[in-house]
C-alpha cells in the first residue's frame, strides 16, 4: 500500500511490484521489483541516496523483524535504513561538493571560508581514501555530520547559547543545523480567550553546562531584568522544555514535555539542544498587537544574557463564545473506585488542559440480586466521588459531561446473582439488571450529582464486531445493551466503537449492521485510520445522531497526527471530539521503558501524559500539546462557520481551507490555515 502519512493509506492504490521467493537451500531468497515511478518522481543518479526498509511480519520473532531497527512501528520512518545509488564514493563527493558550497554560501570573509576550508580538509582526504570502503560508510557519515555543527560555529562566532526556530518544530532532532538562525523576534498569531502552543530552540555551543532562565518580561525596572515578570502579557506564557528519552529502536525521542522548576529555570548540557514550548492563554487579553520580551538569563561565567522581542496578534475572533466538548481516554476514574484516594493532580492537569469529559472506568455497581430475586440497589458513591472531584479539579460543572463505560461483553461486567454467580447475557433477569443499574445510576447522578440526563453516555461495548445476529457476538451485545438502555427512554445517550478490523474488512456487513446499531446507540466512534469514502457514506445513511473519531497511535507517532485528527473531523462533518488511546496509562507500562509496557507482551506506550499515579504527578507531551492545538483550531473552525452562516460563499471557502489542512496533514499547512481562519471575514 501506499501512505500519505504514517498510518494513512492512499485509497484503491494499487501497486505493479511483483515478488518470487526461492528455496537456497539454507534459507529463502527473495526478489523485489517495484516500478521505478511508483517510488522516484525523477530516477536516481549516481550518488543520490533515500531511505528503505524491509520487514517480514508474522506471529514469530515478536511480529515484525526488520533490516532497520524501527522499534513496534514500521512506519518510523527516521530509522529507515539508508540505501545510495550508483555507489557511496559518488555519495561522498555529492556531500563534498554540498559543504564546499555551504562555506561559500554562508561566509562572505575570507577568514571565515579558511576556517571552514580547514573544517572540511580531512574529509577530503578521508573520501579519497576509503570512499568506496562498506566498512567506512559509518564513519564518514559521522563526520559529514559533525561538519555541519562546526560550520555552524564559524558561522556563530563563538556565540555559548542559540535561540533559534528549529526546522522540524514538533518531531526529530532540535539540534540546530546550517541554516539556523539567532531568533530576532518571536511573533504569534492567535485569537481571544484560547491557547496555543509554540515551538522553538535553544542549543548550548559551548562545552559547558549551562544554568539560566527563559523569563517573559514587560519592560525593564531600574535597568534590569529581576522583577515585573508577573504583569501583563507575560503572566500569559507557561514555557517547557523537551528531553530525549528512548524509543524502541534506540534512537532518542524528544517527547517529554517538561513545566520549567520555578516556571523558568532552564539547564543545558554542554553541547545540548531541546525544544521550547511557548503555551500562550490569551483568556483576559483585549484584541490588538501586544508586546513583550523573552529574556534568557545567564547564571555561569561565560555566558551572556540576551533578549528577543516578543509581538502577540490577538485577533478579534472570541472563542470563549465556542461550547466544543474535549474527551480522552484514561485511568483516572478508575482511581476513585472501592475506597481508593484518586489523583486529584493528574485530574487537575486533564482540567487544565480543557477536558470536559470525564471517563469513568467500567462501574463497580452492577446491582445483585437479592435471597428474594429482586435487586438491591448498589452503592453509587464512586460516582459522586468523581463528580466531586472532576469539578475540584476545575471542570466547570455545567460543562462536566460523564462518561460511563459499561463494558458488557466482558465477563465480569454484569448483574449477578444472589450467591455472586454472573447472568448470562441471554437472560431476561441480566437486561432488567442492566435496566436497573442504568436507571438508578442516572438517577443518582441527575438528583445527587446535578448532571442531566444528555450529559451522561453510556459506553456500552469497547471495539464490538461480528455478526450482529449472532447472540454470542460483541456487537450483537452491544446492541442488545443499547436497547436495554433505551427502553428506559430515547433521551438516554448511547456509544459505542466498531472495533477497526471490522470497519476495513467488512464493508457488506456494515450496510445491514450500521443502520440497526443506529438504533440502538446515538454516537458512533469510527477509527480515524479505517474510514474510507465507503465506511463514511455507509455511517452517514445510517443516520447515527454524532459521529466522533478515536486513533490509536503511540509516543512514536508524528506530533501533526494528533493535531490533524481534528481537522479531518471538521473536513468531514463530524463533531469535534477526536479522541486517541491513550492519555495517562499505556497499558500497564509508564511510558518511559518501551519494552515493559504490558503484562502480556504489548510493547505500545500510548499515553500522552507522563504519569506517576503513586505520586499523583504528570509531565505533558510533544504529542498532547499539539493534539490540544488541534482542538482549538476546531473550536475555530466552528466560530468561523457561525459566522459565516447563511452566506454559501463563505462557507465554502472555509469548508476549502480546511480540506486543504486536512488533506495535507503537515504542521506547516495546518499553520497556515489556522492564520488564514484567524483573519477570515
Amino acid at each position: 500500500r501506499k501512505c500519505s502519512a504514517p498510518g494513512q493509506a492512499v485509497p484503491a492504490w494499487v501497486s505493479r511490484a511483483k515478488a518470487t521467493v526461492r528455496d537456497a537451500g539454507n534459507g529463502f531468497e527473495a526478489t523485489l521489483v517495484i516500478p521505478s515511478d511508483e517510488v522516484f518522481a525523477t530516477f536516481p543518479a549516481a550518488g543520490d541516496s533515500f531511505a528503505v526498509n524491509f520487514t517480514r511480519a508474522g506471529k514469530t520473532c515478536s511480529g515484525l523483524s526488520t533490516w532497520a531497527a524501527v522499534g513496534g512501528a514500521f512506519s518510523n520512518v527516521d530509522a529507515f535504513g539508508t540505501v545510495v545509488y550508483g555507489g557511496t564514493r559518488a555519495y561522498f563527493n555529492r556531500l563534498l561538493a554540498q559543504a564546499k558550497a555551504d562555506a561559500n554560501r554562508h561566509f562572505s570573509d575570507e577568514a571565515a571560508r579558511a576556517a571552514a576550508r580547514r573544517v572540511y580538509s580531512p574529509a577530503v582526504q578521508a573520501v579519497k581514501t576509503h570512499g568506496d570502503e562498506p566498512a567506512a560508510f559509518a564513519g564518514l557519515s559521522a563526520m559529514f555530520d559533525d561538519l555541519e555543527r562546526r560550520f555552524l560555529q564559524i558561522r556563530l562566532s563563538g556565540l555559548p547559547i542559540l535561540a533559534f526556530e528549529p526546522s522540524d518544530s514538533w518531531g526529530g532532532t532540535p539540534e540546530p543545523t546550517a541554516e539556523s538562525r539567532p531568533l530576532e523576534t518571536l511573533r504569534f498569531k492567535t485569537a481571544r480567550n484560547a491557547r496555543f502552543t509554540y515551538v522553538m530552540a535553544l542549543a548550548n555551543m559551548k562545552d559547558t553546562p549551562f544554568l539560566g532562565q527563559l523569563k517573559f518580561f514587560e519592560k525593564k525596572v531600574n535597568g534590569e531584568f529581576y522583577c515585573g515578570g508577573g504583569e501583563g502579557l507575560a503572566r500569559h506564557f507557561t514555557v517547557r522544555r523537551s528531553f530525549p528519552i528512548w524509543n524502541r529502536a534506540e534512537r532518542p525521542l524528544h517527547d517529554p514535555a517538561m513545566d520549567l522548576p520555578l516556571g523558568s529555570v532552564v539547564r543545558l548540557a554542554p553541547r545540548e539542544a531541546a525544544y521550547i514550548y511557548l503555551t500562550l492563554d490569551t483568556h483576559g487579553i483585549a484584541a490588538g498587537t501586544h508586546r513583550a520580551v523573552l529574556a534568557v538569563k545567564r547564571d555561569a561565567p561565560g555566558y551572556q544574557s540576551f533578549t528577543i522581542p516578543v509581538e502577540v496578534t490577538v485577533a478579534d475572533v472570541d472563542l470563549d463564545s465556542v461550547r466544543a466538548d474535549k474527551f480522552g481516554y484514561d485511568y483516572v476514574g478508575r482511581t476513585f473506585m472501592r475506597g481508593r484516594k484518586g489523583a486529584p493532580r493528574v485530574l487537575k492537569q486533564i482540567a487544565d488542559l480543557g477536558y470536559n469529559h470525564c471517563f469513568t472506568g467500567w462501574p463497580d455497581y452492577f446491582p445483585r440480586q437479592g435471597r428474594d430475586g429482586k435487586f438491591q440497589k448498589p452503592d453509587l458513591s464512586s460516582l459522586t466521588k468523581q463528580v466531586e472531584a472532576c469539578v475540584a479539579a476545575g471542570i466547570p460543572h455545567d460543562r462536566l459531561t460523564m462518561w460511563i463505560y459499561m463494558g458488557t461483553d466482558i465477563v465480569w461486567n454484569c448483574p449477578r446473582y444472589a450467591n455472586g454467580d454472573r447472568i448470562p447475557v441471554d437472560r431476561s433477569e441480566w437486561a432488567e439488571g442492566i435496566r436497573l443499574m442504568v436507571r438508578w445510576a442516572d438517577e443518582h447522578l441527575r438528583e445527587n450529582c446535578g448532571i442531566p440526563r444528555d450529559r451522561i453516555i453510556w459506553y456500552t461495548v469497547d471495539e464490538p464486531g461480528g455478526d450482529i445476529n449472532d447472540p454470542k457476538s460483541t456487537i450483537s451485545i452491544a446492541h442488545r445493551t443499547g436497547l436495554v438502555i433505551k427502553s428506559l427512554g430515547s433521551d438516554f445517550v448511547t456509544m459505542t466503537d466498531p472495533t477497526p478490523d471490522y470497519l476495513k474488512s467488512n464493508v457488506k456487513g456494515m450496510g445491514a449492521m450500521l443502520p440497526e446499531l443506529a438504533k440502538s446507540h446515538d454516537i458512533i466512534e469510527l477509527y480515524r485510520a479505517a474510514i474510507t469514502p465507503t465506511t463514511a457514506k455507509l455511517v452517514a445513511d445510517s443516520h447515527f445522531k454524532e459521529v466522533w473519531t478515536y486513533s490509536i497511535i503511540h509516543k512514536e507517532t508524528p506530533a501533526a497526527k494528533y493535531r490533524r485528527d481534528y481537522w479531518e473531523n471538521m473536513r468531514d462533518g463530524y463533531r469535534e471530539l477526536a479522541t486517541f488511546w491513550h492519555m495517562t496509562e499505556c497499558s500497564g507500562g509508564d511510558t518511559f521503558d518501551s519494552t515493559d509496557s504490558h503484562r502480556k507482551g504489548i510493547h505500545d506506550d500510548y499515553a500522552t501524559m507522563y504519569v506517576d499515579y503513586d505520586n499523583d504527578a504528570a509531565m505533558l507531551s510533544r504529542r498532547q500539546l499539539a493534539h490540544d492545538n488541534g482542538f482549538e483550531e476546531a473550536r475555530l473552525v466552528m466560530w468561523c462557520r457561525r459566522q459565516a452562516k447563511g452566506d454559501e460563499a463563505k462557507l465554502a471557502r472555509i469548508d476549502a481551507i480546511v480540506r486543504k489542512a486536512a488533506d495535507a496533514g503537515t504542521m506547516a499547512a495546518m499553520d497556515a490555515a489556522r492564520d488564514e481562519l484567524l483573519s477570515f471575514r
